[in-house]
């Protein structure tokens, strides 16, 4: 016995949409790993600018307990793949407010230090 014609590919068009809607899924789950691995990416480069600025302050701090020069405003230092910048610095032996900034990449993070005189 012969099948009607009006059913004929059917199955064919049945395949190829099953392909389709299986190809748009695994698209989807391959742009939503591409931007997880971006943001992955961003948090390492603002945890570097962190400990960048949070070394800067180390710095200030370390020169203040010894009786050591102070590092200049403007002045730079690289670390690696990040770097910190002393935005403001105060007068050795005076009170006043260090800003010191780290910079990784896109990623900007501020450290103030507030110094109490001696």
């Amino acid at each position: 016995m012969k099948r009607p014609n009006s059913r004929r590919g059917m199955g064919i068009a049945a395949v190829v949409l099953l392909l389709a809607v299986i190809n748009i899924a695994v698209l989807g789950s391959v742009v939503a790993s591409g931007d997880e691995a971006e943001v992955g990416a961003m948090q390492v480069k603002t945890a570097q600018a962190f400990y960048a600025a949070e070394s800067g302050a180390v710095i200030i701090v370390r020169c203040t307990n010894a009786g050591l020069t102070m590092p200049v405003a403007g002045a730079e230092v690289t670390l690696g793949d990040a770097t910190l910048s002393f935005t403001q610095v105060p007068t050795a032996g005076a009170a006043g407010e260090a800003i010191i900034d780290g910079v990784s990449g896109p990623s900007v993070r501020r450290v103030k230090v507030t110094l109490d005189d001696l």
